[in-house]
């Protein structure tokens, strides 16, 4: 038996033995106690529901968990568990680095323009990004082109 629940066993023996004014108080702390045992119930509860959300999601750098973490159980067998997740700017309009002030984010699923290639000169490239399995933190987790290079 651990030490909370000798504490609520002990607290349990005190009710029994009181009477009177005593036994209101007695009540009090065995209710304390159970609210303690259940509390630590529910946080070992959740402790494994994240150690299971880290061991299947967690990808160090790309997703991670809080050790304080929400836990959200559902009745479909399952939890829902908050994460950070990494999104990479990289090669989008909202990439900050310096060497990538041309790229431009186009949600065109890969439809080229007239701009892509003029007189044989280079202003562009659109390439088709899609979704690959399984996922690997590289893979781009969306559908669309990337165009590089002309700013329109």
């Amino acid at each position: 038996m651990d030490v909370t629940s000798h504490r609520l066993v002990d607290a349990a023996r005190a009710v029994i033995l009181a009477s009177g004014d005593e036994l209101y108080q007695r009540i009090a702390n065995l209710r304390e106690q159970l609210k303690t045992l259940d509390q630590e119930r529910q946080d070992r509860r959740r402790r494994s529901i994240r150690h299971l959300a880290v061991n299947r999601l967690g990808c160090d750098g790309a997703i991670e968990f809080d050790d304080d973490c929400a836990v959200s159980e559902s009745s479909a067998n399952g939890a829902y568990v908050e994460a950070w997740v990494w999104v990479d700017f990289d090669g989008t309009s909202l990439d900050t680095s310096a060497d990538s002030a041309m790229a431009i984010w186009h949600p065109d699923c890969g439809a080229q323009t007239d701009q892509d290639i003029v007189a044989g000169l280079w202003t562009g490239v659109t390439w088709p990004l899609r979704e690959s399995k399984p996922y690997h933190r590289t893979t781009p987790l969306f559908y669309g082109s990337l165009r590089i290079g002309s700013g329109v």
